[in-house]
């Protein structure tokens, strides 16, 4: 039994998609998305705004770390592998300092090239299909800490598209298919190496889906389809996080030629 004291009784109000889990869902959303735009129209690109997110991120992954601690046989406490952070939220911690500290514009804008796309799409696949390790129940310390630090996250992937440090485009998202890629089939090793089946590991959900009864992302098929979906699925997410860099891009698109033509008239006028 690990250090959490705050467990409680589970009912359906606190399942995927119960009463507890859609209001985490509407207030965790409801502040990051308008924090994220006022914090961006007020103060622009800042790097101090990751340093503020990732300390309070790292409180919290901290505090949860030492939450679940558990007793093995010999009477030492240890943390089981299966709660490493090296699921793609976890990992974005180490991301946001880098960005913050770094000083290359190259490095810059390889960071932001991962991070903005997993940023939104992972933190709102987390929000919306979160997996049960870790939080035992939505109404404890852990299920709060869950959701505070992913609505964290989907604040800072809103804020860093608002500020655009870097030009987003066919570029930084081959960049971001190409580190997922390496990531999916690198899980498969981690889960090895942490002892698979023996610990339960599922690191970046490659061994089974982060939820039961899931269309798509379920084991019905067998694993070689789970896993096509599961990669099907990150393409899509990704590419739906570039729809407002299309969009924008046409737009200014069109608006430079409009301006070009307004100033060809003025000079025939």
């Amino acid at each position: 039994m690990g250090l959490n004291l705050l467990e409680t009784e589970v009912n359906p109000n606190m399942q995927v998609f119960g009463l507890v889990h859609i209001l985490y869902v509407v207030v965790g959303l409801g502040l990051a998305i308008p924090l994220a735009i006022f914090v961006a129209k007020r103060i622009g690109w800042n790097k101090r705004v990751f340093l503020i997110a990732g300390v309070l991120i790292f409180l919290g992954e901290a505090t949860r770390t030492l939450l679940l601690v558990e007793e093995g046989d010999n009477g030492g406490w240890y943390l089981s592998p299966k709660y490493l952070p090296v699921h793609l939220c976890a990992m974005q911690v180490f991301l946001i300092f880098a960005l913050a500290l770094a000083k290359k514009e190259n490095t810059i804008k390889n960071l932001c090239a991962i991070m903005y796309p997993t940023l939104v799409a992972g933190a709102a696949m987390a929000l919306l299909i979160p997996s049960p390790e870790g939080t035992d129940t939505f109404v404890s310390f852990l299920g709060f800490q869950f959701f505070a630090s992913h609505s964290l996250l989907m604040f800072v992937g809103i804020y860093m598209y608002l500020t655009r440090p870097v030009k987003f485009d066919f570029k930084t998202y081959g960049i971001a298919i190409g580190f997922m890629a390496v990531s999916l089939i690198g899980a498969l090793y981690l889960n090895a190496i942490l002892g698979g089946a023996e610990t339960n590991v599922n690191y970046w959900f490659v061994a089974y889906p982060p939820q039961d009864g899931l269309p798509l992302l379920n084991l019905d098929n067998g694993w070689g389809i789970y896993i096509l979906n599961l990669a099907c699925l990150t393409i899509i997410l990704i590419s739906l996080t570039y729809v407002p860099v299309v969009v924008s891009y046409f737009l200014n698109k069109n608006k430079i030629v409009e301006n070009h033509q307004i100033d060809i008239q003025n000079n025939i006028n």
